[in-house]
């Protein structure tokens, strides 16, 4: 695997660029690493490029191309120091099989911290957690329905774990389940252990739990079709004594992820063609705006009005996903019970009340600026724009 092939192959989990320090967490194959520099000692491309410059205007960029330009420039000067060595560590994917959700969440995993020097020091920490410390105990407030399918993580396999889909890095992973009669079902697998931070997972499990309860379900929502367990928090000997102690007195299974019914021929709105975009975009506009409407009339945020989080199935019908930003009840109850409440008890509910309206009403602006927006754009234009509505929860 060559330089060039290292970089193409990593996948961008985190990212911290602040005044004294710069972070990158990556994963490239079956090894998480996670970069660590002073921004002193990173070099770009341009003379006239500043590590300090491009972090004070990211946030006044409004143009996609500008945005994605910016955002590509802080993580390929925070990433270049450091690829020779990710080639040399990096553990690939065994060609030919298929990985289980227990293999995949278990890892290699090197912190690497470039010195003053230009020397690199290499601390590993060796089958550690996807992500490490994302992987968490049950959730004391969560309850999944006896109806919910629980998998073991040992029967699930992720078919995207193969060489080509590992240089793409195709959203979301496919999964396989067993099923009656040696044959296997399709999903899409949703995880704890790698691209989602607690709570937003949390948030996002509990508003699939909600939508799976409902009498009548949203349409163009993915239905949840089961979670995936296991007995052990893969808690490495570098965990801290506090994670480590939770972690002990937890009981239950500990959930790595969830699945979702999968949608055939799935591209999310930023891939879309512009003549596909021409064509549907209105009737495009239109469903979305159905669906999150079903989900306000059940008290449910959507929480990231984002060209990533509206998918296109293969008869051209769209669908609304991830809700780690939104889900149900985060201002509290709202309803009847308020009433009899008195003076600033009262006031602190209906104030929630009113804010939880204008975040609905934020929602579904914002579906309609990101349509607008996005028609005249192609693909290659579209990645990093937005969210065109972000609740911070």
């Amino acid at each position: 695997m060559s330089i060039s092939e290292a970089s193409a192959r990593l996948r961008t989990i985190t990212h911290d660029y602040g005044e004294q320090h710069a972070t990158l967490t990556v994963q490239c194959e079956r090894t998480e690493f996670i970069l660590q520099a002073s921004p002193w000692t990173l070099t770009f491309p341009k003379e006239d490029l500043n590590y300090h410059q491009l972090r004070k205007v990211t946030p006044t960029i409004t143009g996609p191309a500008e945005y994605r330009a910016t955002q590509e420039s802080l993580r390929t000067a925070l990433l270049m120091p450091f690829l020779p060595i990710i080639k040399t560590l990096a553990t690939p994917f065994e060609p030919g099989r298929d990985l289980t959700i227990h293999e995949f969440a278990v890892c290699n995993r090197f912190i690497l911290a470039l010195q003053p020097d230009g020397e690199i020091l290499v601390t590993e920490q060796k089958h550690g957690p996807l992500a490490h410390g994302l992987i968490s105990p049950p959730m004391p407030t969560l309850t999944i329905p006896s109806t919910i399918p629980h998998f073991d993580a040992r029967g699930v396999t992720l078919d995207s774990c193969d060489p080509i889909a590992a240089a793409t890095w195709t959203w979301p992973d496919r999964a396989s389940t067993p099923t009656a009669g040696g044959k296997t079902k399709t999903h899409f697998f949703l995880k704890a252990a790698l691209d989602l931070r607690y709570p937003e997972f949390a948030h996002e499990l509990a508003t699939y739990i909600t939508l799976h309860n409902l009498d009548n379900p949203i349409p163009r929502v993915p239905v949840l079709e089961g979670v995936v367990v296991t007995s052990s928090p893969y808690l490495s000997e570098f965990e801290t004594p506090e994670i480590k102690a939770a972690a002990a007195s937890a009981a239950g299974p500990f959930i790595l992820g969830f699945l979702i019914i999968w949608i055939d021929g799935a591209v999310i709105l930023a891939d879309v063609s512009r003549r596909d975009r021409g064509l549907h975009m209105e009737r495009w506009r239109e469903s979305v705006c159905e669906t999150i409407e079903g989900l306000h009339s059940r008290s449910i945020l959507w929480g990231d009005v984002n060209s990533h989080n509206v998918v296109v199935d293969r008869e051209m019908w769209v669908w609304v996903v991830d809700f780690g930003r939104g889900g149900e009840g985060l201002y509290g109850g709202t309803g009847g019970a308020v009433g009899n409440r008195k003076g600033d008890v009262l006031e602190r509910e209906l104030d929630r009340g009113e804010r939880r309206k204008l975040e609905m009403k934020k929602e579904l602006e914002g579906v309609d600026a990101m349509m607008e927006a996005l028609l005249p754009l192609g693909p290659e234009e579209s990645q990093g724009f937005g969210p065109f509505y972000l609740h911070e929860g």
